[in-house]
């Protein structure tokens, strides 16, 4: 229980202990962009002294979103609201790190807390967007209590290929929020090393 509240060094970065807040979907952006709502959000577990604060699943694409409340990093204007964030994660102690995300064929589907199952027309009604889902086949997005609800369009190789540039993309859009702010080199001079975790979609969302 001792070696919980130690310090910790990965990839060069110094955790001040090894309390990990995992990324939790909130659904709670506007247009893939965060709100004021991830500001007090994350902002709480960095005043609790968390060693390390993930950001949650965040969009490489706008169709790649799994809830029309997922926050993105797909266009430039998003990226100031997530420097936001990791600052005020950053002014209470901790340090920030982001999952970057593809749905896959779990794209296109309702906030948790609205049911997290397929879009309704009640949904659409309330602002939602509806798209068709892509993924590695068109085996159905399985459930506990919709087992076949949402079928997605299967991507060919070159397809596929289109969701890699994206990916990068928002990775580079993250880097310079989520690393230190004075990076440096194993010889201890200022360099352009990065020393935060990069993330890729979730296995299970690339399965057929």
């Amino acid at each position: 229980m001792v070696k919980l509240f130690e310090k910790a060094v990965f990839r060069g970065v110094e955790l001040n202990n090894r309390i990990v807040v995992s990324p939790m979907g909130m659904y709670s952006a506007e247009n893939g962009y965060v709100t004021p709502f991830h500001l007090v959000h994350y902002g709480k577990f960095a005043m609790g002294g968390a060693g390390l604060v993930f950001v949650e699943q965040t969009s490489v694409t706008r169709k790649g979103r799994i809830t029309n409340g997922d926050p993105g990093l797909w266009e430039d204007g998003q990226i100031e609201g997530m420097r936001q964030v990791v600052h005020v994660i950053k002014a209470h102690g901790s340090k920030a790190a982001i999952q970057i995300n593809h749905g896959g064929r779990k794209s296109s589907q309702q906030r948790a807390f609205r049911g997290n199952g397929p879009l309704t027309d009640r949904d659409i009604e309330m602002g939602e967007e509806r798209w068709t889902p892509t993924g590695p086949s068109d085996v159905p997005t399985p459930t506990p209590s919709r087992p076949c609800w949402s079928v997605s369009r299967p991507r060919k190789v070159p397809s596929v290929r289109s969701v890699r540039m994206p990916a990068l993309r928002a990775a580079s859009a993250a880097r310079p929020t989520m690393r230190p702010s004075r990076p440096t080199t194993s010889g201890g001079n200022p360099g352009t090393s990065t020393s935060w975790p990069t993330f890729g979609p979730p296995v299970s969302s690339c399965r057929g």
